[in-house]
This record gives C-alpha cells, structure tokens and sequence, in this order.
C-alpha cells in the first residue's frame, strides 16, 4: 500500500512468512527494572503500516513473540536500551509448529515450567 505498489504485488493479496522468536533477559550487570525493548524491522521509506513495535521485559522473564518476513519489510531484530546493555541476551528463532497462531505472543515468568499449564475459569476446577 505505498506509491511503488506494483513493485511489490497486487493490492489486498498480502504475502508473509513468520517465525517464532524466544527471547530472554539475565546476567548479574542487568537491572532489576523492565527493558523497554524495540522489534525493529528493515522496511522501505515509504512503506504502509511498519511492523515496528515495543516489548516490555523484565530480567529473568521470557518472552514469545511472532518475527515476520514481507515483501515490504522484515524482522530485523531486537534493539535494548542503553539502560540494559550489560545484560545477556538468549535469542532463540523456532519454526512455527503445533497449534498456536503465527500471531501469539506471551510474556512468562522465569519460573513458568514449574507452574501449572492451564488457568482455572470462575468456580470450574482445573485437572
């Protein structure tokens, strides 16, 4: 949806690719605060719409979240603040598999696999 739209293709036939991102923040020189962190894109100039957006992250949190490939633009990767430079980025691209959505995105504790993998609703009981 730019000027050039015939350089890309036809209107309303939008083509992607996606993968999955794991991402974690750690290390004894991070801050105990939440990283305001930047999922920058490569993009044309004139492009409609950027992918671009920001993920809050505290230390020791995990965070998933969907990376995508157009015609237009492309993941480029994560940008942290100079607040969080000396912490250790774990950065992991996973095929999309299995039944989640391309588009699902999840911030969990660092202690998510020792909790229980479902939420009760109302008064129903989990099992």
């Amino acid at each position: 949806m730019t000027n050039r739209i015939a350089e890309v293709g036809i209107q309303h036939d939008v083509r992607a690719a996606a993968r999955r991102v794991v991402l974690a923040l750690g290390g004894p020189s991070c801050p105990a605060a939440p990283a305001a962190l930047r999922l920058a894109y490569d993009h044309r100039p004139e492009v409609w719409q950027p992918l671009d957006s920001t993920l809050a992250l505290a230390p020791g949190e995990v965070a998933v979240f969907p990376a995508f490939y157009r015609g237009t633009q492309a993941f480029a990767g994560v940008r942290l603040p100079a607040s969080h430079a000396g912490c250790a980025v774990g950065m992991e691209s996973l095929p999309l598999a299995g039944r989640l959505p391309a588009v699902f995105s999840a911030t969990l504790p660092g202690t998510w696999r020792a909790l229980p993998l479902r939420k009760g609703f109302g008064r129903f009981a989990t099992r």
